[in-house]
C-alpha cells in the first residue's frame, strides 16, 4: 500500500467541513440558550428581591403596629411604604404595602400590636 499525497488532503479538507458543520450547529444551540439562561438568572434574582422586601415589609409592619399602639406617629416607621393603621378592640393593626419589580408587584404585610402600648 502506498501512501498518497492526495489522499491526505482530501481527508483532512472533509474533517475541516465536518468540524465547521459542528461549529455552526453549537452558535446555534448557544444562541438559544443563553437567553434562556439569562432569563432564569433574572426570574432568580426576582425572587431573591421579592423575597427580601416580604421580610422588610413584616419587620415594617410590626414596628408601625407599636408605634401606633405606643400614640407615635407611625410614619416614621412605615420607611416609605404606604401604610393604614387600624383598631381592632385591644388590637391596633398596621398594614403595610410598597411596589416591587418596577410595579408589576405589589407586597404587603400586616401586624397587630396591642392597644394598651405594652
Amino acid at each position: 500500500m502506498r501512501f498518497s499525497p492526495t489522499w491526505c488532503a482530501v481527508r483532512s479538507r472533509s474533517s475541516r467541513t465536518r468540524l465547521g458543520d459542528e461549529l455552526g450547529a453549537i452558535a446555534a444551540e448557544l444562541v438559544t440558550a443563553i437567553p434562556a439562561a439569562l432569563a432564569v438568572v433574572a426570574l432568580c434574582i426576582a425572587a431573591v428581591t421579592a423575597a427580601a422586601t416580604q421580610v422588610e415589609l413584616e419587620s415594617t409592619a410590626a414596628h408601625t403596629a407599636r408605634a401606633a399602639a405606643r400614640g407615635d406617629d407611625p410614619g416614621e416607621y412605615a420607611r416609605g411604604a404606604e401604610f393604614s393603621v387600624s383598631n381592632d378592640g385591644a388590637l391596633v393593626c398596621a398594614t403595610v404595602s410598597r411596589t416591587v419589580l418596577a410595579g408589576a408587584l405589589v407586597m404587603s404585610a400586616r401586624s397587630c400590636a396591642d392597644a394598651r402600648g405594652w
